[in-house]
């Protein structure tokens, strides 16, 4: 059998980018809630002290790293066959305004799957030698021609009977995609422009995956963490189909353990024809 023609070059593995120093600016988070139809007023507290960051927040703080690697001419990388695939954020202290970071990506691993390849990079965001946050991402690479097999997730589905806690809709307005891209600097054109969405195979423009999660990430905390975003310890998912416009979506919680201290949530969102676009989702709270 010939073999497949490879997606990605496996010498991009190891290798680091570095970001500038980012600065927790109020009024950036404050536009980051707004783009991600937030309504909890503790995102838009004007007395600093009170103010609380969005969750998803970080992931404006490490675009940098990422497009230097996207923009790399030795990764090759053709950004019009990728999505991500998954998403793992892992929490040591909520950030708070003005805080500096500094980023790191580094590309740990390939994936090679029938339908294309995934490739995994682990961030870190550090002040002051302290580390706030990790992430781990997976970016989905498609082949040019489809394939009927399906892509195994790294993140394992386990059989859990769900008792569903919350349960919260929301309809997807022409509007977030191009408000998400303004406050995350992520412009790729499958997002905004819809002739070059058909150019690569989709259907339309399609929503940022971490927009969506950021829906889902608000039903949880408002649910399930009495509206208290910094109770976020830990966020994880697959992005199992795209979002698109004038979509309905249901998210959905229930409780998959619970500890004296922790509790971890699981959810999942789908379309309003029943199909998941996030799956295998949890969230650790502290209580």
């Amino acid at each position: 059998m010939k073999p497949k023609e490879s997606v990605l070059d496996p010498n991009i593995i190891g290798r680091i980018y570095k970001g500038a120093t980012e600065i927790v600016d109020p009024e950036k988070t404050m536009a980051y809630a707004k783009a991600t139809n937030e309504t909890n007023p503790r995102y838009y507290e004007l007395d600093e002290n009170k103010l609380v960051i969005p969750v998803l927040f970080p992931v404006t703080m490490v675009f940098g790293p990422f497009m230097e690697m996207v923009m790399d001419d030795a990764n090759n990388l053709d950004i019009s066959r990728m999505v991500f695939g998954e998403q793992e954020i892992l929490y040591f202290r909520p950030l708070r305004p003005w805080d500096k970071i500094n980023t790191k990506l580094e590309l740990e691993s390939i994936d090679i799957k029938e339908s294309g390849e995934i490739l995994w990079g682990k961030t870190s965001g550090t002040s002051e030698d302290e580390v706030i946050f990790e992430m781990r991402a997976a970016l989905f690479f498609r082949r040019p021609r489809k394939s009927s097999k399906q892509v195994k997730p790294r993140i394992k589905e386990k059989t859990v009977e769900k008792q569903i806690a919350i349960t919260k809709k929301m309809k997807v307005t022409s509007d977030p995609s191009a408000s998400y891209a303004a406050v995350s600097g992520d412009h790729n054109p499958i997002h905004l422009d819809k002739d070059f969405a058909l150019a690569v195979g989709l259907p339309d423009i399609i929503l940022h995956g971490l927009c969506t999660l950021a829906f889902a990430i608000q039903a949880v905390v408002d649910g399930l963490a009495n509206g208290d975003p910094t109770k976020v310890k830990s966020v994880r998912t697959r992005f199992s189909k795209p979002v698109f416009m004038n979509n309905t979506l249901t998210t959905e919680g229930w409780v998959l353990e619970e500890k004296e201290k922790r509790k971890k949530i699981g959810f999942e969102t789908k379309n309003e024809s029943g199909e998941s676009v996030l799956k295998f989702g949890s969230i650790e709270l502290l209580k």
